[in-house]
């Protein structure tokens, strides 16, 4: 539990700093919000206030969430052993 776990919260920091926010990151893992929120803050994430950042445009942002979620999407498969298709290939 102990390697899976801290590849699973990098994995999720590095989304999250990519721009996703935690509801979307605990969908894709199939984890609770809390147990996401946990493992940001064990991570170290410097986490936006209730709400989000302010004064994104929704075109370019949902473009970049969605991008970040298929790389989520993939190294999770990665971990749990049934990988997907790289989107970086």
């Amino acid at each position: 539990m102990g390697q899976s776990r801290r590849r699973l919260r990098t994995a999720l920091l590095r989304a999250y700093d990519q721009g996703v926010p935690i509801r979307p990151l605990a969908d894709t893992c199939g984890r609770s919000y809390g147990f996401v929120h946990t493992l940001l803050t064990e991570a170290g994430a410097d986490l936006s206030p209730r709400g989000g950042p302010r004064g994104q445009g929704t075109g370019q942002y949902s473009e970049r969430v969605d991008a970040a979620i298929h790389f989520l999407e993939w190294e999770l498969g990665i971990l749990c052993g049934t990988p997907i298709e790289n989107p970086r290939l």
